[in-house]
C-alpha cells in the first residue's frame, strides 16, 4: 500500500488476502476474456468491486476488438479511466520476451513450455518497467491443482488428462518410459517432457507403433518441439541428416537465430536450420520403432521403466481398419509387467466403440484383474454416463 502505483491483473479477487497483498489498486491490466466478461456482460456484479471508488485505471493489452470493448468499459465505469496498448507496443513486448527466451536457452536454461501470447502479467510487468524508476514484484495464488480423481469428477472429465496427471506422479527427469502406441505423438511428447533431463544428461523415451505414418507423425511432432528450443554453443546433439538420412553426433560450434553450425565427430561441419531438421540433444534419447509393442522387452531391460502407457484402438485420422488386437495387446502387457520397475505404472486407455475394441478391452480387463495383488494395485476409471468414452485401467507395481 506504500507504493505510488499498484498494478493488479484480470480483476482477481483478493479481499480475503489483503493482509498479504494490500488493498490499494491504481491500475488493472486485463486480457480479452475477463474484460469482455466484466464490461460487456456485466458479470462480477457489473463493477470493479469496491475498489472502483479509487478510480483505478483499466489497461487493455489485447488487440482484438479493443475499441468496442473499451467503449463498453467507459460506459459501464465512467469514473475509471480506460486505456489500450497499441499493437506496435504489444509486438515490441512479445519480441522482448522472445529474445529473452533465446538468450536463456543459449545459456542452458529451460526448457520452456509452448506459448502463443504473453499473459496479462507479462504485459503489465514489461509495460511498467519502461515507465517506472523501480518496481517490486509480488506473486500470490490461492489456486490448487486438482488431483486425478477430482479432475475426472469435477474437472474436464477427460480420461487422457487424468492419465497424464497420474504419470507425473511416477515419472521424473532421467527416467526411462515406454509409449507402447505412439499414434500421432501427443503422449510421446508429453513423456519426453517428463522424462528427459532439460540439460541433456539423461532420460530415455522408447516408442512403438506398427504404422509408418504414426512413427513419422510422432517424429515430426518431436522435431517441431525441439526446433523451438535451440541448443546452446558447446552442446552435443544428434542430427538426422545427410544423403543417407542417418543419425550423426556432433558439437554445436555457433548459433545465429535457428541456424547452428555443427561439427560432427568425423570432423565434417555443417550449418543447418534446426527448425527444419530432426535433431535432439545427446543424452536425451527418444527412440521410435516401427514394431509391435509385444517385443518391448528386446529394447528395454527388466525393471527399468517408470511408466509403460497404451492407447488402444486405431490411429486418429488414419486407417480405422488397422487396430490394436487382443492377442498382441495381451502379449505386450505381459512384457510391460517385466520392464516396469517397482513403484512404476502401466497405464492403458482403451477405446471400445470401434469394431474389435470391446474384445481388446475385455482381454486387458481380464489380464489386469488377474495380476497378483501382493505385487500390484489395479484400478479402472470409467465415466458411466458417457457412451463410447474410453476406459482407463492403471496397474501400479508395488515398491
Amino acid at each position: 500500500n506504500q507504493h505510488q502505483v499498484v498494478v493488479r491483473f484480470n480483476f482477481a479477487a483478493f479481499k480475503k488476502y489483503e493482509m498479504n497483498v494490500g488493498s490499494k489498486t491504481t491500475h488493472w491490466v486485463a486480457g480479452h476474456y475477463p474484460t469482455k466478461k466484466l464490461c460487456c456482460k456485466g458479470e462480477n456484479g457489473g463493477k470493479l468491486t469496491a475498489r472502483s471508488a479509487q478510480q483505478s485505471s483499466l489497461i487493455l493489452w489485447f488487440p482484438a476488438a479493443q475499441d468496442e470493448i473499451l467503449r463498453s468499459c467507459k460506459t459501464r465505469f465512467p469514473h475509471n479511466p480506460g486505456f489500450s496498448m497499441h499493437r506496435p507496443l504489444i509486438n515490441s513486448l512479445v519480441s522482448t520476451v522472445r529474445a529473452l527466451r533465446a538468450d536463456l536457452q543459449r545459456l542452458g536454461q529451460g526448457s520452456f513450455g509452448e506459448w502463443y501470447q504473453l499473459t496479462s502479467g507479462a504485459h503489465g510487468v514489461l509495460l511498467f518497467s519502461r515507465m517506472c524508476d523501480s518496481m517490486s514484484l509480488y506473486g500470490f495464488t490461492s489456486y490448487t491443482s486438482k488431483g486425478p480423481l477430482e479432475e475426472m469428477l469435477m474437472g474436464s472429465g477427460r480420461l487422457t488428462t487424468v492419465a497424464h496427471k497420474l504419470w507425473t506422479k511416477v515419472v521424473k527427469h532421467g527416467d526411462t518410459v515406454v509409449d507402447a502406441t505412439c499414434g500421432n505423438g501427443h503422449d510421446t511428447l508429453f513423456l519426453a517432457q517428463l522424462a528427459l533431463d532439460p540439460h541433456g544428461t539423461s532420460g530415455r523415451v522408447v516408442g512403438f507403433d506398427v504404422q509408418e505414418t504414426a512413427i513419422q507423425a510422432t517424429a515430426d511432432r518431436l522435431s517441431l518441439h525441439a526446433s523451438s528450443h535451440p541448443p546452446q554453443v558447446g552442446a552435443r546433439v544428434n542430427v538426422f541428416c545427410g544423403k543417407d538420412k542417418v543419425w550423426s553426433s556432433g558439437v554445436v560450434e555457433a548459433c545465429l537465430d535457428h541456424r547452428s553450425t555443427i561439427r560432427y565427430d568425423d570432423e565434417d561441419s555443417e550449418t543447418l536450420d534446426l527448425a527444419k531438421e530432426r535433431w535432439q540433444p545427446e543424452g536425451q534419447r527418444v527412440e521410435l520403432y516401427q514394431a509391435c509393442h509385444s517385443g518391448m522387452g528386446e529394447f528395454v531391460a527388466e525393471e527399468k521403466a517408470s511408466l509403460v502407457c497404451f492407447n488402444l484402438g486405431y490411429l486418429p485420422g488414419g486407417d480405422q481398419n488397422i487396430i490394436t488386437l487382443a492377442g498382441s495387446t495381451r502379449a505386450a502387457l505381459q512384457a510391460a509387467t517385466k520392464v516396469v520397475k517397482p513403484g512404476g505404472l502401466i497405464s492403458i486407455l482403451a477405446y471400445v466403440r470401434h469394431d474389435g475394441g470391446e474384445e481388446d478391452f475385455n482381454s486387458v480387463s481380464s489380464f489386469a484383474g488377474n495380476l497378483n495383488p501382493k505385487q500390484w494395485n489395479v484400478t479402472i476409471c470409467d465415466l458411466l454416463n458417457r457412451n463410447g468414452n474410453p476406459v482407463l485401467i492403471c496397474c501400479y507395481k508395488k515398491p
